[in-house]
């Protein structure tokens, strides 16, 4: 029996799944958190494997920082991320006593910064954004899955016919 999910298209899903992207990506420009560098190369795929459709959104591992912040701790986040964010954001060290610190010794002071006092997204009012743009998109969400399964019953309607059918020329054989 052939699949009754494979005459989906594909192309539509995606389409009308891409305005969850958009919804994600206007709600952190509201918020005064523009996604830079890795963290605004989030994408949202549709794919189908083994009678199976998943709509999945990707993002960087930094994401959950950005999205949830991070308390004090006795570890420090590390370096090498918050060099990369300051070259991204092209922050420029500002000097003290005629010293203008290096890239990374200013990445150390921030790393050790966080560490002491933990890191919470600007304008955090215990609604985080992605939560936030997923229930905005709730209306979309409900469309995605309707159009998956009127597509499954509709194709489930014809082997339904299909079968029938042959039961009928079985018995007046």
């Amino acid at each position: 029996m052939a699949s009754t999910y494979q005459n989906i298209d594909l192309t539509s899903l995606f389409d009308t799944s891409k305005q969850i992207v958009d919804i994600i990506r206007s709600n952190y420009l509201k918020e005064g958190m523009l996604p830079q560098g890795k963290l605004a190369s989030f994408t949202w795929t549709v794919a189908y494997n083994n009678n199976l459709y998943q709509l999945q959104l990707m993002l960087p591992p930094e994401w959950k920082w950005v999205e949830l912040g991070r308390r004090p701790s006795t570890k420090m986040p590390p370096v090498n991320a918050i060099e990369n964010w300051i070259k991204v954001r092209q922050l420029v060290p500002q000097g003290r006593n005629g010293k203008v610190p290096t890239t990374r010794q200013m990445a150390f002071a921030i790393a050790k910064k966080i560490q002491r006092e933990g890191f919470y997204s600007p304008n955090h009012q215990g609604k985080h954004v992605i939560e936030k743009s997923l229930q905005e998109s709730e209306p979309i969400i409900i469309q995605l899955c309707n159009m998956i399964t009127n597509k499954f019953n509709e194709s489930l309607d014809k082997e339904i016919v299909t079968v029938f059918d042959g039961l009928d020329s079985f018995q007046t054989k």
